[in-house]
């Protein structure tokens, strides 16, 4: 199942289509059953998916990526998270996401994991 994810809208603290693919991930696993689960960032969630200096640079914060943890856990449990590869070109993102590979419509972030890892 594919979840294209425009937006964030929160449910607390939490960005909803992140704690829905939680839901369901668990939901996968609790029943034992196989899926394949992608979600698609693009638009104005985007940004979701930008390393912690990209995400600086766009969000004009100083922070990181509060969502990098959040994602890292969904990648974990076996969805497939993508930036939408037009996405990243109108915000020149192509050299500043954390995963160099990309395909024709699509940059996939699970295929650079240690981008995720926390900084010491």
């Amino acid at each position: 199942m594919a979840f294209s994810i425009a937006a964030l809208a929160f449910e607390g603290d939490l960005p909803a289509s992140i704690f829905h693919l939680q839901l369901i991930t668990t939901d996968v696993a609790n029943w034992n059953a196989k899926a394949q689960v992608i979600a698609v960032f693009h638009t104005n969630a985007g940004h979701v998916t930008l390393n912690d200096d990209a995400y600086n640079a766009e969000r004009m914060i100083a922070t990181g990526n509060p969502y990098k943890e959040l994602v890292a856990d969904l990648m974990k449990r076996g969805v497939q998270i993508e930036l939408c590869g037009a996405t990243a070109t109108v915000h020149k993102w192509e050299t500043q996401i954390c995963f160099p590979e990309s395909r024709s419509t699509r940059m996939r972030w699970r295929e650079c994991p240690s981008s995720l890892k926390k900084d010491s």
